[in-house]
């Protein structure tokens, strides 16, 4: 219990998302958003560099309250496992898993179109093996930061750099916990969101690769990620946003014409 309090203080003490799969422009103080995300990541751990995966399956909320600034909060499950090392293969199943994160954003630049973006999001992790003689948990960290580019009201995408650091440990029966982390610590990555404003719903993916990364995937991604969220800004009935009509040229005059006729035939 003393390792998973250290891991999940850890966690907390963390003070930036790097993600930015949130559109908080559509947010409001009494708004929140709901999402379900998937994460699948590789990478290489331990002196030995051994293939690990992470399976992570997540519920999250959201709040923002101001437009620089969000707040996650996660539940769900994760696994992980490893490539075969000296004849042993670790395949874990699905335990409960809890995350936190935050992401800050700066004001618009460029009549809206540029935006810098800072952030973290951690998970803890508690998996073992079907007979339950291996066991892995740790902290899996990822802070960084980047910019993100709208296109419009609907499409944003994002570029940038974060960390991936995990301070786990691993244990065989009653055996010595030893620990274990990964060798590349940094990604470049980059998401794409389309998302509604008029009806808060929005859909993210997300991928990643550190400078190792291995183009086999027949086991899942290798020193890379990727990731999808799909989810829905939930408002009260007093703050529905009214989608936005076109204003094409000469639609005042059009308008002024069709009441005209209206009266006449009146």
């Amino acid at each position: 219990m003393k390792g998973i309090t250290l891991s999940l203080m850890a966690a907390a003490g963390l003070f930036f998302s790097a993600y930015g799969g949130l559109p908080v422009q559509d947010m409001s103080p009494t708004s929140l958003a709901l999402d379900y995300s998937g994460l699948w990541r590789g990478e290489k751990i331990t002196k030995q560099k051994v293939p690990g995966h992470e399976n992570v399956q997540l519920l999250n909320l959201h709040y923002s309250p101001v437009p620089y600034c969000a707040f996650s909060l996660g539940l769900g499950a994760a696994r992980y496992s490893v490539d075969t090392v000296r004849q042993t293969q670790f395949k874990g199943t699905y335990n409960f898993s809890p995350s936190l994160g935050i992401t800050l954003f700066s004001p618009f630049l460029l009549k809206k179109i540029l935006r810098f973006t800072a952030g973290a999001k951690a998970y803890y992790l508690y998996t073992r093996n079907r007979d339950r003689s291996y066991l892995y948990s740790g902290s899996f960290m990822t802070p960084g930061g980047g910019v993100l580019v709208s296109l419009g009201e609907y499409v944003d995408f994002g570029l940038g750099v974060r960390g991936q650091l995990i301070s786990g440990r691993m244990q065989k029966g009653r055996e010595p916990a030893l620990d274990f982390s990964n060798s590349q610590t940094m990604r470049t990555y980059f998401t794409a969101m389309i998302h509604s404003p008029s009806e808060g719903a929005y859909f993210l993916i997300d991928f990643d690769a550190s400078p190792k990364i291995d183009l086999d995937w027949s086991n899942g991604p290798a020193e890379s990620s990727i990731g999808i969220s799909v989810g829905i800004i939930l408002r009260s009935s007093k703050e529905k946003i009214k989608p936005k009509t076109m204003d094409y040229p000469m639609q005042r005059e059009l308008e002024k014409k069709l009441e005209d006729m209206e009266k006449e035939l009146r």
